[in-house]
């Protein structure tokens, strides 16, 4: 399952986060802004803002959800948390764990 991908322009604004809106900024790999553990609950559709300062794929597991990612360029992930648990999230192509995505049960 993928979720919406939105590939949009640099990231040099301020942005206003809603409740299950996460920003997070990445640099060699690490993330140097916005959350490493997101919570959410089941059902709740989330809603994740990745720059990174190299090309990557961000993915998020049991979900299958994934974003290509461009040097610099922010991208969007959105898809709602059906499973409940906790799910790592990382940098595909390197395999570098990030962080993590834990849904509440209902």
């Amino acid at each position: 399952m993928r979720g919406t991908i939105i590939v949009e322009g640099d990231n040099q604004g301020s942005i206003t986060e809603s409740k299950n809106t996460f920003n997070l900024v990445i640099k060699e790999k690490k993330v140097i802004s916005g959350p490493t553990t997101i919570k959410i609950n089941q059902g709740d559709e989330v809603t994740i803002k990745i720059t990174s300062d190299e090309a990557e794929e961000f993915h998020v597991h049991a979900y299958d959800n994934s974003v290509e990612l461009e040097p610099n360029k922010q991208a969007t992930l959105t898809f709602t948390a059906n499973l409940s648990g906790r799910f790592p999230f990382e940098l595909e192509n390197s395999k570098t764990e990030i962080g993590a995505l834990e849904v509440q049960p209902k």
